[in-house]
């Protein structure tokens, strides 16, 4: 599979309200549900569902929950046909469209619906792009370019804020909507041992190369963010920082071995500086590493490739890295999306526009 047959690009996007108390509503709703999601729901939500209602001639809703309802395999197979053909014209990778799409298998209704799937997709009819839900206050917008995805999300921005005019009146207010960097700043700044963050420039070629590689497919991520924390005290660097939510995110570490060699310590191994180091600082904010190495020898390339597969970090060279981190960003956009769907959260999303 080429490289141009992976090509997508892609934006989180996350939106903050501010909303005045309110009590539960008349509807039934669980006492298990906390009530800070029940103000969200009445809250964030508002603005998606009300956008969505308002401009339903630009969005093509494809809801497997009621589709299913008739014959299981006939609705499957029909899906099928009409995501990949719509999901070809954003991502032209096969392997990728089918990690989205249901299977013959699935039998079990309930189970498809709740957890393995999302369940509704928004299609923007202007250029090529995809919404998926994520929560109350947030979203992806899967486009085949970044003009694509520029064009909904200008268009979902410019309807909260002619929404917001409004419900001002009403003690519902807008206070943020992020996309791109900001996305990415907020994410760390839920870290409360963080105490500084700093930005610097890429150190070498090598690393710019993979840093716009990268940006290619997103605008929301970091490079090059040195941050200290607190407790212990320690500073570490991120080369490139993704976070999709705040359960799922990627620590991309670009080394050349031609720059490593000069900069190590005498007393300081490959080994400890690319994979223990990377592993260590990806450990303190929970994230996933990918370590890209370029120009390394091939017997040096396979000793560390052994030492990465045993701390679960993903070692990529400098000739396939291009190849397999379309498929690692596609991966964990899934990810970041079905950890949420299993939260009792998406049941009242999902009960909505």
């Amino acid at each position: 599979m080429s490289s141009s047959e992976k090509q997508f690009f892609f934006e989180p996007v996350k939106y903050v309200a501010k909303t005045e108390t309110r009590e539960r509503r008349a509807r039934a709703i669980p006492d298990e549900i906390p009530l800070h999601l029940l103000r969200r729901e009445v809250g964030e939500q508002y603005f998606f569902s009300k956008v969505i209602r308002e401009n339903r001639d630009a969005f093509e809703v494809v809801d497997m929950m009621s589709q299913l309802d008739s014959t299981l395999m006939e609705s499957i197979m029909r899906i099928n046909n009409e995501l990949k053909e719509r999901f070809s014209k954003i991502v032209p990778s096969t392997e990728m469209i089918e990690k989205v799409l249901p299977s013959k298998e699935q039998h079990r209704i309930a189970r498809f619906i709740d957890y393995d799937m999302p369940s509704r997709y928004y299609f923007y009819k202007e250029g090529a792009s995809v919404i998926w839900r994520t929560g109350s206050d947030s979203f992806y917008v899967v486009s085949k370019t970044k003009e694509d995805a520029e064009k909904v999300i200008g268009m979902i921005k410019s309807e909260f804020e002619r929404l917001n005019i409004i419900t001002k009146d009403f003690g519902l207010e807008l206070i943020s909507f992020l996309t791109g960097p900001d996305y990415q700043r907020a994410l760390l700044q839920t870290y409360q041992d963080i105490q500084t963050i700093t930005y610097r420039e890429p150190k070498n070629e090598f690393e710019k190369g993979v840093i716009d590689f990268c940006s290619g497919f997103t605008t929301s991520f970091l490079h090059n963010v040195e941050i200290c924390f607190t407790e212990p005290i320690e500073t570490c660097e991120l080369d490139i920082f993704i976070g999709f939510n705040e359960q799922v995110k990627l620590i991309i570490e670009p080394t050349n071995y031609e720059n490593l060699k000069e900069q190590m310590p005498p007393t300081e191994t490959l080994k400890s500086k690319i994979i223990l180091g990377t592993h260590d600082k990806a450990q303190r904010i929970g994230a996933k590493v990918i370590v890209i190495a370029g120009g390394f020898p091939d017997e040096i390339f396979k000793e560390l490739k052994k030492i990465a597969d045993s701390r679960h970090v993903t070692l990529l060279s400098d000739v396939n890295y291009k190849s397999e981190l379309p498929l690692i960003f596609w991966d964990n956009l899934l990810e970041a999306y079905l950890l949420w769907r299993r939260t009792p959260e998406r049941y009242y999303v999902n009960a909505l526009p």
